[in-house]
């Protein structure tokens, strides 16, 4: 059996955006890692207040997908459309949510 060469042509990346990627992994997996931290830690301060809980939730849930979608470019779980989609939907309810959430700021 012959062994074939993966070169950037065959695997569909070339390699500024190979290199691009290897440098982003690491650099978002740190970000959603001090992200997560900051946000366990205050978590009574974040998320327990009354006033625009609903938005409160909303971001912590529009930031978990934001994360799985980092996961998904790497394991390609679902399809990128379903994925964009949806992340459009949690951007509208999060901008929604403030709206309401915060109604001084008109």
């Amino acid at each position: 059996l012959g062994s074939k060469k993966m070169d950037a042509a065959s695997t569909g990346m070339d390699a500024p955006m190979s290199l691009l990627s290897a440098l982003l992994v690491p650099s978002f997996s740190v970000f959603f890692a001090a992200v997560i931290l900051v946000s366990v830690r205050s978590f009574s301060q974040l998320f327990v207040p009354r006033y625009a809980r609903a938005h409160r939730w909303l971001g912590a849930a529009h930031l978990c997908w934001l994360a799985f979608g980092f996961v998904d470019i790497q394991l390609k779980l679902m399809p990128r459309v379903a994925y964009d989609f949806l992340l459009g939907l949690f951007g509208i309810a999060l901008t929604l949510s403030a709206a309401k959430g915060f109604p001084s700021h008109r």
